[in-house]
């Protein structure tokens, strides 16, 4: 529940700017109220006592003052920008200036909205790192811990709050995953969830996030996989690459023949930046 809490201070600050009364003779003594204000979005409470009453209303075109406390609804259906006018009578009936109140109200808790990987293709191996970006319908932030995405792999994507800052981004969250020689050879990484160790993630407001839909998958993305399936550009297709343990493309037959049809620019085709480069010669290895 989103809670404001108002000091009393606060609220003498209100009725003391209200002009003097010319009406009344002698000039009416003001105490400070004994209620302590306390908003809340079930109920809107503002007390004071000892010879002043006061009216609370939501602000509008033509102010209707009332002593009935407005309330705001709960369901996302009342968010937004508010203000609410104060003013102040005395036992003679004079009218102060009202003070108005402004705040900003949000009871909606913050959803994915989607899920992208850089390299987004290709083939990932052993010490190469594979980023994730969480993007979310508005600013979030993580405290309480280093949550953790979990891969169908078996390994995790780390959240990184140095690279989440340089994005620039509030709504966005970056995880790391580092490849393992010991991660099994996945054909198609994907993310499975969230695991929060502890970790909050909430709006500015203070809602926490949903998450239990934190899951994408990622088809032309492999893991420490020794072949690398044909990519397509334009009307030329690049054969399946067998490729090393270490993520070297193997100079076999295949790969010599694409080389001298079209370069070896072609050969690396749909692979991430970080492929080692030359290719390896095949009689310096044994295949497994």
């Amino acid at each position: 529940m989103t809670k404001l809490v108002l000091a009393s201070v606060a609220i003498i600050g209100l009725f003391a700017s209200r002009p003097a009364g010319a009406a009344d003779v002698p000039a009416p003594v003001y105490k400070a109220p004994v209620a302590v204000a306390v908003y809340n979005w079930t109920g809107f409470y503002l007390g004071a006592n000892a010879g002043v009453s006061a009216g609370v209303a939501p602000l509008t075109h033509a102010l209707v003052f009332s002593t009935t406390a407005p309330t705001f609804a709960t369901n996302g259906s009342a968010d937004g920008f508010h203000t609410v006018s104060v003013e102040q009578q005395d036992a003679a009936g004079n009218i102060g200036a009202a003070a108005n109140f402004n705040f900003t109200l949000d009871t909606t808790a913050p959803h994915l909205t989607g899920i992208t990987a850089s390299p987004g293709s290709g083939a990932v191996f052993a010490g190469s790192t594979v980023t994730f970006d969480l993007a979310f319908d508005e600013a979030v932030d993580v405290t309480g811990g280093i949550p953790t995405l979990a891969l169908n792999d078996g390994a995790s994507a780390v959240y990184d709050a140095s690279a989440t800052a340089l994005l620039g981004d509030a709504s966005k969250l970056v995880f790391d995953y580092l490849v393992s020689a010991n991660d099994p050879m996945t054909p198609s990484l994907a993310v499975t969830g969230l695991v929060p160790h502890g970790a909050t993630v909430n709006d500015l407001a203070g809602n926490p996030a949903v998450l239990t839909n934190v899951a994408a998958a990622f088809s032309a993305l492999s893991i420490n996989e020794t072949v690398v399936p044909a990519y397509t550009i334009g009307d030329l297709t690049r054969p399946p690459l067998q490729m090393t343990a270490a993520g070297d493309i193997v100079l076999d037959p295949v790969a010599v023949a694409i080389t001298s049809a079209y370069g070896i620019k072609f050969l690396y085709a749909g692979l991430p930046e970080p492929t080692p480069y030359p290719p390896a010669d095949p009689h310096d290895f044994h295949l497994i």
